[in-house]
């Protein structure tokens, strides 16, 4: 997250509320935009051909799942591990700024959750 928020820094866009292709300017991975919340990914990106924090991270060989039930196609939050259960798996838990778990509107959250390992 922090090689990102540099990016988003260098581009003068870290106290957006929002960077993407539809709210330019945008800081590009690999050529795609990148969904930004105040510098930092965002969970789920909109734009087709944008890119979010999955997008970001190898996650072969895990689970991955948006909001606390994991029947959400769109959240602000995802899970990334073994056992994506809900305060009882083995996985570490990712709230994008302002979304469900993260700290501030300004500030990513990042909770592990280990009870299940």
């Amino acid at each position: 997250m922090n090689q990102t928020y540099a990016k988003a820094a260098i581009a003068g866009i870290e106290n957006n509320e929002r960077s993407g292709p539809n709210d330019l300017p945008v800081v590009e991975v690999n050529g795609h935009p990148l969904e930004l919340k105040y510098g930092y990914p965002e969970v789920y990106a909109e734009g087709s051909n944008s890119y979010d924090i999955l997008d970001l991270i190898d996650v072969s060989g895990f689970k991955t799942c948006l909001s606390t039930s994991c029947i959400s196609s769109n959240s602000s939050r995802v899970k990334i591990g073994y056992d994506t259960t809900e305060d009882t798996g083995c996985y570490v838990r990712y709230s994008e700024p302002g979304g469900t778990g993260a700290p501030s509107e300004t500030m990513y959250g990042l909770i592990t959750v280990t009870e299940g390992c």
